[in-house]
């Protein structure tokens, strides 16, 4: 049977890995992709437009994962916990510096999440949870990078030899699709 920390780690594994793929397939039907794209888009507007939204959330869904605040949740702080004979004092610090400077985004993640994707707020509109988050899409890419880049340390310390991939794969993939599709 795994030990708790393994059991938190490989969560953080995988919110950290689907979190950096919807990531790279956002980023290139909201950004990459346009306006070079768009008429071939424009051929199926409601997939694109269901498929933009579904990656759009499940990013939020799974950064929120590892920051979650319930005791029982699978976030950093509690593998930190757990598994803290793995790491000295000295880089359990270096690992809390590098994601207090992503501290604003990872505050806006979770609101967004909470406000916006898992639940509703009935008193904020969407546009004012995300101005109220103050969050940009280079913040929430450059988060998903060093999340994805501390849980391959975790992997790394814990014997795992899988790692999140750190190429464009989804992104390449993402683009090959839409650029497959005929043009109108």
């Amino acid at each position: 049977m795994p030990s708790a920390s393994s059991k938190v780690f490989f969560d953080l594994y995988e919110s950290a890995m689907e979190a950096r793929a919807h990531w790279q397939a956002w980023w290139v039907i909201a950004n990459q992709a346009r306006p070079e794209f768009v008429p071939k888009m424009n051929r199926f507007p409601d997939f694109f437009l269901v498929t933009e939204r579904a990656h759009f959330n499940c990013i939020f869904v799974n950064l929120a994962h590892v920051f979650d605040k319930p005791r029982d949740s699978s976030n950093f702080d509690k593998y930190l916990k757990l598994a803290g004979s793995l790491y000295s004092p000295t880089e359990v610090s270096g690992l809390r510096n590098r994601l207090a400077k992503h501290n604003a985004a990872r505050i806006g993640v979770l609101a967004i999440r909470n406000n916006v994707i898992a639940h509703k707020n009935g008193r904020l509109s969407e546009r004012q949870v995300f101005k109220n988050a103050g969050l940009t899409p280079r913040m929430i890419g450059s988060l998903v990078e060093e999340v994805a880049s501390i849980v391959n340390f975790f992997a790394e310390r814990e014997g795992v030899s899988s790692r999140i991939f750190v190429s464009e794969l989804v992104a390449e993939a993402t683009l090959g699709v839409i650029k497959s599709i005929r043009s109108p």
